[in-house]
């Protein structure tokens, strides 16, 4: 195989002993090769002055985009704290609206599970407070009420006549006599 006739490296002189990029070429038809050489330090000065400037530009970027990152968790934080307060104060108004009502009052969900009651209705019926609780069913309550004897009659029936009631989507109210003797209003909407 035939010898190239150029040549690149890198090496020490050995005229003055200093690092150097050389390129060699070999003349053609003649025995002379001719030797250019730059110092390293001043040939590679340009690039390490661009390859500083990037990396300041690149280091400068991410500093920016992690303050950007910061600022904008610290503002989510701040934003969810205010919310939770002022949900916090919200719900402190609406407990203190039910527990001050005459009526007892009692939400259910789609799925008749308890989403509210005030103090009142567990009064009424003398339900026990850890049992009926928000996540409860209509029917764990009609339990409890049979358990506390405010409560007489067919829970499977009673159920099916409170879903026909709301399946109408109309208001409807009866009364009822309690085994205690009390008259209650009932009104379903």
């Amino acid at each position: 195989s035939a010898e190239p006739d150029h040549r690149e490296l890198r090496a020490a002189s050995p005229l003055d002993g200093q690092d150097r990029i050389m390129g060699l070429r070999k003349l053609s038809g003649h025995p002379v090769v001719i030797a250019v050489s730059l110092n390293a330090r001043s040939a590679l000065a340009d690039w390490r002055r661009e390859a500083s400037f990037v990396s300041a530009l690149a280091a400068a970027a991410i500093l920016a985009i992690v303050l950007g990152v910061f600022v904008s968790i610290r503002h989510l934080v701040r934003t969810q704290t205010r919310t939770e307060r002022e949900i916090g104060a919200h719900k402190a108004r609406l407990g203190m609206a039910l527990d001050n009502m005459i009526q007892g009052l009692c939400m259910f969900d789609v799925r008749s599970n308890l989403i509210l009651c005030n103090q009142r209705y567990l009064d009424m019926y003398s339900l026990p407070s850890d049992i009926v609780r928000p996540g409860c069913s209509l029917r764990r309550i009609i339990e409890e009420r049979k358990r506390t004897n405010t409560f007489e009659g067919d829970t499977d029936a009673y159920l099916q006549e409170i879903s026909a009631i709301v399946a109408r989507g109309k208001q409807a109210q009866r009364f009822f006599e309690t085994p205690d003797g009390r008259v209650i209003r009932l009104v379903h909407q």
